[in-house]
């Protein structure tokens, strides 16, 4: 995957592209269609007090950097194989780089399927941290995804999607 850490070239009206510009365009375009960074095996998810033991659910993410613009999504399935345990309190997701802490408000969506019960949607969320986000369904409460609540009998099938855009500190 090819991160792009450049500034866009300024051509004048009716002037020539240097070929200096050129290439600082080209290295844009194969940052946006170049190959996502598979970020899966350092997806750890952590809890505001025990943090779930994943047994074999299947976890995904990958993400792709545009100068300090981060796009990253994730998702979380919970499987019927291995040892899932729920752990205890509210997820805190991690991001692949740490969010500028004067633009981490409200940054990307979510979806939770709880199996035979509900679809939910959600946004995702920096509080205090910069380095992860939580999950917030749309169910009136303003409760973050965790061990318990809404969307979190965490059953076979279950799982969480995120799509997430946020400025890299």
């Amino acid at each position: 995957m090819t991160n792009w850490d450049s500034t866009l070239p300024t051509i004048a009206a009716g002037a020539k592209a240097r070929a200096s510009d050129i290439a600082t365009l080209v290295s844009l375009m194969t940052a946006l269609t170049d190959e996502w960074t598979d970020w899966s095996s350092s997806f750890t998810i952590g809890a505001t007090t025990t943090a779930p033991t994943m047994g074999s659910s299947v976890k995904t993410a990958r993400y792709k950097m545009l100068g300090n613009l981060v796009i990253f999504n994730f998702s979380l399935t919970v499987t019927t194989g291995g040892a899932w345990n729920a752990g205890s309190g509210s997820y805190n997701f991690p991001v692949p780089t740490a969010a500028d802490s004067a633009a981490r408000k409200y940054v990307g969506s979510a979806f939770a399927n709880d199996s035979g019960t509900a679809l939910r949607v959600g946004v995702c969320r920096f509080d205090a941290d910069v380095n992860n986000v939580r999950v917030f369904l749309n169910d009136g409460t303003n409760v973050a995804l965790s061990s318990s609540g809404p969307g979190s009998a965490w059953a076979t099938g279950d799982y969480v999607d995120a799509q997430i855009l946020y400025e890299a500190a």
